[in-house]
C-alpha cells in the first residue's frame, strides 16, 4: 500500500543550533532552502515550545503548517501549494469538520476557526491568563539570579538557564545536555560543581514553588537546561502530531511520518508515532540516550541539512510524481 510521506520538525536544536541567548537562535539559508524543497515534497510541520509568532519568524516560509507552545497553537499552511493529481491528495478537511475533529481530539475546550485544511487550533485558549500571570510571578522571583531568563511563548514560559552564572558553570551554553546530565558524575569540579548543581536545584524549587501556588492550573516540564511552565491540559507534541495527521486525513496506515526532535517534549511525539504504527521518530543528539522513542538519530542540525537535502532530491525524483506517496 502507498503511504503519504508527512514530516514534522522541532526548531531549537534540530533545524537551528543551541545558542546562549534563545531571541538569536536563527537557522541558515541553506536550512531554510532545505525545508522549503522539502514542503513542496511532502506536508511539513513544525512543531516548537516557542510562540507561532516566533517561530513562524524564525523560519519565513509560509507553506508550512505550524504548531507553536508545544503544540498548543496550531495554524494551517497558507494555500501555495497545488495538491498532487493522485487519488487522495486532499490536504485536509473543511472548516467545519476540523473544528470537530479538534474538539474530539482534546480534553480541553480550545478554539478552531479554520479556513479549509487543517483548521487552526488553540488546546489551551482558556489558560492564557494564567500562564501571563504565573510568568510575571516567575519573572519577579528569578530577576536576582544572573543568567537565569524567562521567554513569553504565549501559552506556556520558559525559564532558561544556559546562562546561568555558577562556580562549575564554565562558559555560558556549554554542553547541550540537561543539568543533571551535564554536571552530574564524578571528578574534576569538586566542590564548584556541587554549589552549581545546587543552583539549578535551587531554581528548580522556586519554578515548583511558583507552579504549585497556581492552584494546579499549570504544570511544569525540565528540557535542555530549560524549565517549561505550561497549563494543565491533556495536549502535546505527540497530541499535535495526530491533530496534523487526521487534518490531512490520514490514517495510521495511510501515513509515513517522520518527526525529528532533539529534547525532552519531542518524546511526547516520538512515542505518539510509535503507538500508531504511523511513522518513526528521528532523535538529534550527540548522546545515546537508551530510554527514547525514537528509532533513528542524527547528530546535530548539520545532520538534519544533509537529511533533509537527501529526502527532497529522493521526492523531486521523476518517479515520485505523485509525490507525498511512500510505495
Amino acid at each position: 500500500k502507498k503511504k503519504r510521506v508527512c514530516v514534522f520538525l522541532d526548531y531549537d536544536g534540530t533545524l537551528s543550533p543551541i545558542v546562549n541567548d534563545p531571541d538569536k537562535a536563527v537557522m541558515s539559508e541553506a536550512m531554510r532552502a532545505a525545508v522549503s524543497r522539502v514542503s513542496a515534497c511532502f506536508p511539513t510541520s513544525i512543531i516548537s515550545g516557542r510562540s507561532l509568532e516566533k517561530v513562524k519568524g524564525f523560519v519565513q516560509l509560509d507553506n508550512l503548517f505550524y504548531a507553536g507552545s508545544h503544540g498548543l497553537d496550531i495554524e494551517s499552511a497558507k494555500p501555495q501549494r497545488q495538491a498532487p493529481s493522485s487519488e487522495g491528495a486532499a490536504v485536509g478537511p473543511g472548516e467545519a469538520e476540523a473544528e470537530a475533529q479538534a474538539e474530539a481530539s482534546t480534553s480541553g475546550t480550545g478554539t478552531g476557526t479554520g479556513t479549509g485544511g487543517v483548521a487552526p487550533y488553540q488546546a489551551a485558549a482558556e489558560h492564557i491568563e494564567v500562564v501571563r500571570g504565573v510568568r510575571e510571578v516567575l519573572i519577579e522571583r528569578t530577576k536576582g539570579i544572573p543568567g537565569v531568563t524567562v521567554e513569553d511563548n504565549k501559552f506556556c514560559c520558559s525559564v532558561h538557564f544556559r546562562n546561568m552564572v555558577g562556580p562549575a558553570a564554565g562558559a555560558p551554553g556549554q554542553g547541550h545536555g540537561d543539568a543533571a546530565q551535564s554536571h552530574g558524575g564524578g571528578g574534576g569540579h569538586g566542590g564548584g560543581e556541587a554549589d552549581h548543581v545546587a543552583m539549578v536545584a535551587a531554581l528548580e524549587g522556586i519554578v515548583r514553588e511558583v507552579v504549585a501556588s497556581s492552584g494546579g492550573k499549570v504544570q511544569m516540564k525540565q528540557g535542555r537546561k530549560v524549565f517549561e511552565v505550561r497549563p494543565q491540559v491533556t495536549w502535546n507534541k505527540g497530541h499535535a502530531v495526530s491533530y496534523l495527521l487526521n487534518g490531512f486525513r490520514l490514517g495510521p496506515g495511510d501515513a509515513f511520518a517522520l518527526y525529528l526532535g532533539d529534547d525532552k517534549t519531542d518524546e511526547d511525539a516520538f512515542a505518539k508515532l510509535a503507538e500508531q504504527g504511523s511513522g518513526v521518530g528521528v532523535l538529534v543528539s550527540t548522546v545515546v540516550k537508551r530510554s527514547t522513542k525514537a528509532r533513528f538519530s542524527l547528530r546535530d542540525p548539520s545532520d538534519v541539512l544533509r537529511f533533509l537535502q537527501r529526502l527532497a532530491d529522493w521526492g523531486e525524483q521523476p518517479a515520485n510524481d505523485a509525490k507525498w506517496n511512500l510505495h
